[in-house]
């Protein structure tokens, strides 16, 4: 458990959990859920509310009981070919911000030290709020350019008719493109909930962070729905290529059909036992034939010459 508070002077301190009452001050706690089932009552938080920080789902949502606000942010990771998410639950009112996990993350970790070592900067718990969500998008931007050059490589793949692991491919960044919508609609709603400050945390100051904020989720929004076009084209550019690839092999049936055509009348005809047929008894018949036939496919073959089907 982590206890932080935010001093006269507007910078961040650590304190112990004990602490937090004596000084009176806007405060943040970082801790697991076990900890949480253990000290909830310390803060004055109902049973209700403590069991609904702990059952709130898996995924970026914002819900509203009263003066406070709770919900659950989600820092999607890149991890052994698949996306993983860590998750944070929180549940802010007007003095105090609670931010529950399942472990210490690394870069929780990381952000509430460079926190307190930033003596430059007039810290707010809705200030706080705002790094919170920027370091959860911090490395999505990243990651969709990863998938638009991924998308460009197949698209030079497909070109190429180099396709053998497109399917695979194609519906591997269809997915990831899903993820990520399914990730920052609900973000803008956690977002737009801090900017309306229901709750009075935030300071007109922290109401432009989060204005910030919010026209950052929608650019990588557009990306994504930018990746999610390109995909779209590829994939039909995929189609159109196994398309021509299938009209050229009918293509090449066609042409050899039509090649043998005459060489089958030719075989019918002279295969007929008709004794009157004046071949039968001609000495050059069986040479006569084998010319028609090599010449009927000459003049077959320079035909599709002529009208560019070869």
């Amino acid at each position: 458990m982590q206890c932080f508070y935010i001093t006269q002077e507007e910078k961040m301190m650590q304190i112990s959990i004990h602490q937090i009452k004596e000084v009176n001050r806007p405060y943040c706690v970082i801790l697991s859920k076990e900890e949480w089932k253990r000290v909830y009552q310390t803060f004055n938080v109902s049973e209700m509310i403590k069991e609904a920080c702990l059952n709130i789902g898996e995924s970026n949502t914002v819900e509203f009981y009263g003066q406070y606000d709770l919900g659950i942010l989600q820092r999607m990771k890149w991890e052994q070919g698949s996306y993983r998410a860590d998750s944070v639950r929180f549940l802010s009112y007007k003095k105090a911000l609670f931010i529950i996990v399942d472990e210490l993350y690394v870069w929780l970790n990381t952000l509430m030290t460079t926190l307190i070592n930033e003596k430059e900067i007039h810290y707010t718990l809705g200030y706080l709020f705002y790094r919170l969500i920027d370091c959860v998008i911090a490395e999505d931007k990243k990651y969709l350019e990863q998938m638009e050059k991924r998308t460009e490589q197949l698209e030079e793949e497909v070109l190429n008719e180099v396709v053998q692991h497109f399917i695979q491919d194609i519906i591997g960044i269809r997915k990831q493109i899903t993820i990520f919508k399914r990730h920052y609609d609900p973000l803008a709603d956690i977002i737009e909930d801090f900017i309306s400050n229901e709750n009075e945390m935030c300071t007109q100051e922290d109401i432009r962070y989060f204005k910030i904020l919010k026209n950052r989720i929608n650019r990588l929004n557009h990306l994504i729905d930018t990746v999610d076009d390109y995909a779209t084209h590829v994939r039909e550019a995929y189609d159109a290529q196994i398309d021509i690839r299938l009209n050229r092999i009918m293509k090449y049936f066609t042409l050899m059909t039509s090649l043998f055509f005459p060489l089958t009348l030719i075989v019918g005809w002279y295969g007929m036992n008709f004794t009157s047929m004046p071949e039968v008894s001609w000495k050059y018949g069986y040479l006569y034939v084998i010319i028609l036939s090599i010449l009927s496919s000459i003049l077959c073959l320079y035909f599709f010459k002529k009208k560019k089907w070869l």
